[in-house]
């Protein structure tokens, strides 16, 4: 990491200094002072932003765990700031995915100054006229959030394929995910929840609606960990998921809903049985979120947010996740730096994962036990 104003940097560091110059700059009027570890891991950060910027970064999930106030969000408005004034960059699109409406007004409005080179696009028009200075596919700066590309990603394909997100004629080259990334997502269905859906399948649908009754019957009385295998409910309803979807006459946002989303999408899996002692027998499963084919992206995660895998739901059942999560996690991540706590949790390959590591206390044999690892 050089020093900056010290040497001039090369054309494929451009970027990375500018930004990290901003970056120190701001840093020094509001009296900050970030530890040497957190300025690498943020150098870091900004080194695999250009990487994707000039198609060079390698297609994994970069994760970087960083502690709250660290400037991590400040570091990603001087990248967009850079790369908008980057003469060579005029095509290379970037999108930032954030978890709240509010983070993407927030973010839109530190990023005034570039206005017309941005553009929000969430589920709010009023949000998106107020905050945006262009249109989405001519705005080379995207704010959107988590669940819109979620639910496009569900509903629509491949993340390449959503033209919407385009710039320039291509999937917009940086991504950067802010926190509460997972390549997979919880499916529990339970068996009295699965029973009520047979009545507004029976008359569109009868043959699957007989095979949800059935499936509801195995469940009741049938030991944990018990696997199950579902068959193709898209056979059996004679019809695309989706159309079987929106053909059963449930209303959208409502809990009966969401549940056939989910059974739908277990189709021809083979599942395990889950109880939590309350609520009875469910499907337990994971569903891939299709946000690993976003790869590379950049995600900035919250130190200590690796749950420890575990074969036992909770009382709602969520608990379950944290094992196919944290399994699928293992073949997907590139590096993370930090200090965080969260950084060591994801060591679970059983090397270094950042050029700041070594600097790192390593955890007690005893913690790495108790955390799984």
């Amino acid at each position: 990491m050089p020093d900056v104003g010290r040497e001039a940097a090369p054309p494929e560091k451009r970027l990375t200094q500018e930004a990290f110059g901003r970056w120190q700059a701001a840093n020094a009027l509001n009296g900050h002072r970030p530890g040497p570890q957190h300025t690498k891991a943020i150098w870091a950060a900004l080194q695999t932003m250009e990487d994707m910027a000039r198609e060079r970064a390698a297609a994994k999930v970069f994760l970087s765990s960083l502690d709250p106030g660290v400037g991590k969000t400040q570091a990603v408005i001087h990248f967009a700031r850079s790369l908008v004034a980057a003469q060579d960059c005029r095509e290379v699109g970037m999108m930032i995915l954030v978890g709240r409406v509010h983070e993407a007004e927030e973010l839109a409005q530190a990023l005034a100054d570039v206005r017309e080179a941005l553009a929000v696009y969430v589920s709010d028009p009023k949000v998106n006229e107020t905050n945006s200075g262009a249109e989405p596919g001519q705005a080379q700066i995207l704010i959107t959030t988590q669940q819109m590309i979620e639910r496009r990603l569900r509903h629509s394909g491949t993340f390449h394929s959503l033209a919407e997100f385009h710039y320039a004629g291509r999937p917009r080259m940086v991504r950067v995910w802010d926190e509460a990334w997972l390549p997979g997502e919880p499916i529990t269905v339970g068996r009295r929840a699965a029973l009520g859906l047979a009545d507004p399948l029976q008359r569109r649908f009868p043959k699957l609606a007989d095979e949800v009754e059935n499936i509801a019957s195995r469940l009741n009385g049938a030991a944990r960990g018990t696997l199950v295998d579902l068959p193709d409910f898209e056979a059996l309803g004679g019809e695309p998921a989706l159309s079987i979807l929106e053909g059963a006459g449930l209303e959208k946002r409502q809990s009966g809903y969401d549940l056939l989303a989910k059974l739908l999408r277990l189709s021809g899996q083979t599942v395990r049985i889950g109880h939590d002692g309350q609520l009875g027998e469910a499907l337990v499963s994971y569903a891939d979120s299709g946000t690993a084919e976003m790869a590379p992206c950049w995600c900035w995660m919250r130190p200590g947010g690796c749950a420890r895998p575990t074969d036992t739901p909770n009382r709602s059942g969520s608990a379950w996740s944290a094992f196919p999560v944290l399994k699928r996690t293992t073949s997907l991540c590139g590096w993370a730096f930090g200090a965080g706590q969260g950084a060591r949790t994801f060591s679970i390959t059983r090397r270094p994962v950042s050029p700041c590591w070594r600097a790192l206390p390593r955890r007690s044999e005893a913690s790495r036990t108790r955390h799984g690892l």
